[in-house]
């Protein structure tokens, strides 16, 4: 006798409570997009409404009588952008490769990729086809939205992806991170266009998407735990053959972007990536029925990553301009990054126990050559592939550029900057490293997902301990890793967590939040005290005055063709606000700038010949210096490597035109007067408690070459 199926209520899927349950999903995406949307608008006004009351409070509040007053930005690489977007729009092209800022007369190559200069030239057109605005006016108000424009795209396309594999709970406290968190938020600054969110975002959603694609492990037996995945919370599951190929090519697409944008930035984090992988190798794992490993799906991952960058290549350079210049996208990159991947796919490949023969090694080899040939390209090749073999630039990227410069906790065991910094995500490092040491992680997949992302972390934490570039990049492995270990933690399904690890789990995340509110908070109070003028902060002051002071001298240059030198660090503003070009600047294409200025200015002898030729020859009207400041060291040391800042003070051009009474300078030098009364003048502030005056300390000297 046949038993009727015994089929339980709840088994059965009611239609309108399906579609009841897909429509609450959907509308709680949306007001959490909504929620996203509206911070970054509300937080963009708020911060721009506090950059122009402050410079309303200025007196006078327009530096130019009748001319609407400037925006200013508080970094000196957006006025590279904005100058560099400026030149695009006005000369009818559509790439910039060359730039008159700097180098003066003969300006230099410009190589930086052309997706923010895209980027700011359409939304200035746009902004001009609606208000009519001029050009200027235009690319400022751009300058201010382009970060947050990006900020809420690259958010947006995380939180749908996340959504999708870990649940809306995850999603929404990643995004919460990236909104709060200063050291990830701060690269999206209104006041701060730059390309460094565009390498923070671009190499973290490449290694997110190889673990979102199983880092190589496929699901083989029955329908994959992506769909029916929890949700509100779970941890990514190894997905079907055909997903994990489509995040593998979405990684790729995003390498392929972020070498595009920084090539350097890629190269490293190509290696951190690739070293990052390894424990989820086959190697180290037990095979289960329901999984298998593709080795296959590593050179996918570099086909598409390479296409990515040879299209890119391609819109930035052909026909014209296809040279060795090993510091930006070239193909020796491609070729670095497929024997990467070939590397990934052979080391996917070996089975315990490891038998070492000449046919093994043999195998690894190969991708390993390929892998070297751009280090190789760039240690064995002529200089001329890649100035990091410039004495000048490599003596000031050793000292002077801050970036490069190793972590204060290196330099002077400060752990308090440290913690300040990376705040309450710097727990995940050590807590996931305890519970890997332990063993407490039992699911095979939750081990492959946190240990490649403590490796990704640490070795992130490594690179930001030798060079603060890396900051950036280490604080989003630390929200990444902090996400996945509270999403291990609370998974309903992980049966592991102890109640302890649990309260512990509850005290970090209520503490992540607090923090994140706290810091939302302290900025609108900050920027409201801006707005009231109740606080002046130095970095908003100082970037207001030299707008200022720079739109005064181009104003006094008129239709003289002036060039200056000695204004090195600040060359892209005085550029952007006068159309003043000077000599040296802070970028690698620039080598010979800094070595004509340097040179200039770190000259020893009493009448100055050495600089006098090097200003006769390139045209140069004035010399500027910052009194009492120590940039004659820094001219000094990038000349001749010597540090040394008494002799520097005391014996060099730049000292010699630093520090007053200015009698000992040489004879085809004199102080410019005019210029100099701009340099110094005090500039006023009204405040509640009455009026504030700064002033600044420009020096400025003509220079009176007789034929």
């Amino acid at each position: 006798m046949v038993k009727p199926m015994n089929i339980h209520a709840s088994s059965v899927q009611d239609p309108t409570s399906c579609r009841f349950r897909a429509g609450a999903k959907t509308l709680w995406m949306i007001l959490c997009l909504s929620l996203l949307a509206g911070h970054i608008v509300f937080f963009t006004w708020h911060t721009d409404r506090a950059a122009q009351a402050f410079n309303r409070s200025t007196v006078p509040p327009d530096t130019i009588a009748g001319v609407p007053e400037p925006r200013f930005f508080l970094e000196t690489d957006s006025y590279a952008w904005l100058a560099h977007t400026r030149d695009l729009m006005n000369s009818g092209d559509w790439r910039l490769r060359w730039t008159f800022m700097d180098n003066a007369p003969y300006g230099r190559e410009m190589h930086w990729s052309h997706l923010l200069l895209w980027t700011l030239r359409g939304m200035a057109t746009a902004i001009i086809a609606g208000t009519g605005w001029p050009v200027a006016r235009a690319i400022e108000l751009a300058g201010v939205w382009v970060m947050p424009l990006f900020q809420f795209l690259f958010l947006c396309m995380t939180f749908l992806a996340i959504v999708r594999k870990m649940g809306l709970l995850p999603a929404a406290g990643f995004v919460f991170a990236w909104l709060t968190y200063g050291s990830v938020a701060i690269a999206f600054f209104p006041l701060k266009p730059d390309h460094h969110a565009f390498q923070l975002f671009f190499l973290w959603a490449s290694f997110a998407c190889l673990q979102f694609g199983g880092m190589g492990w496929v699901h083989m037996a029955g329908p994959s735990a992506d769909a029916s995945s929890a949700f509100w919370l779970n941890l990514p599951a190894v997905p079907e053959r055909r997903a994990a190929r489509r995040w593998f090519i979405a990684s790729g697409v995003f390498g392929g972007l972020a070498l595009w944008v920084g090539a350097t930035v890629w190269l490293i984090g190509l290696a951190i990536l690739a070293i990052a992988m390894l424990p989820a190798l086959p190697v180290f794992h037990s095979p289960k029925k329901s999984e298998t490993y593709d080795p296959a799906l590593w050179r996918l991952w570099a086909a598409a990553g390479c296409l990515v960058a040879l299209l890119c290549y391609l819109l930035e350079y052909a026909p014209h301009h296809l040279a060795m210049r090993l510091e930006v996208n070239h193909p020796l990159y491609w070729i670095s990054w497929i024997g990467v991947a070939l590397g990934l796919e052979q080391l996917a490949r070996l089975r315990r126990p490891i038998a070492l023969n000449v046919p093994l090694v043999a195998r690894l080899l190969i991708p390993g050559l390929l892998a070297l040939t751009l280090p190789l390209a760039v240690l064995l090749g002529p200089d001329s592939w890649h100035h990091m073999y410039d004495p000048f630039l490599k003596r000031l990227h050793a000292r002077y550029i801050i970036e490069f410069l190793p972590s204060s906790l290196i330099r002077e065991g400060n752990w308090r900057s440290f913690l300040a910094t990376f705040r309450f995500f710097a727990a995940a490092l050590p807590w996931v490293g305890i519970l890997l040491f332990l063993r407490r992680i039992r699911t095979p997949q939750s081990q492959r997902l946190l240990f490649t992302a403590f490796l990704f972390a640490s070795l992130f934490f490594v690179a930001g301990m030798v060079q603060q570039r890396w900051g950036f990049s280490l604080a989003a492995a630390l929200v990444w890793l902090t996400l996945l270990l509270l999403t291990t933690v609370f998974k309903p399904s992980e049966n592991f967590s102890p109640p302890l690890s649990r309260l512990f789990g509850g005290l970090l995340l209520a503490l992540i939040l607090l923090d994140g509110l706290s810091s939302d908070r302290s900025r609108l109070r900050l920027e409201n005290n801006i707005s009231e003028t109740r606080a002046l902060p130095e970095s908003w002051i100082a970037n207001n005055l030299k707008k200022r002071n720079a739109l005064q001298w181009g104003l006094a240059a008129g239709t003289n063709r002036w060039r200056f030198a000695g204004m090195a660090p600040e060359v892209p503003l005085l550029y952007y606000y006068s159309g003043i070009p000077s000599v040296a600047s802070y970028y690698w294409e620039n080598a010979a700038g800094w070595r004509a200025e340097a040179s200039m200015l770190a000259d020893v002898s009493p009448d100055a010949e050495e600089a006098l030729a090097i200003a006769r020859d390139r045209g140069l009207t004035h010399l500027v210096s910052v009194v009492h400041s120590s940039y004659p060291e820094l001219y000094y040391f990038v000349a001749t490597g010597i540090h040394d800042p008494r002799f520097a003070a005391l014996h060099t051009l730049d000292g010699r035109l630093t520090y007053a009474p200015f009698t000992n300078r040489p004879p085809w030098t004199a102080i410019d007067e005019p210029l100099s009364k701009i340099g110094q003048d005090g500039y006023i502030f009204k405040t509640p408690s009455g009026y504030a005056k700064e002033r600044l300390r420009y020096q400025v000297f003509s220079i009176q070459i007789q034929d």
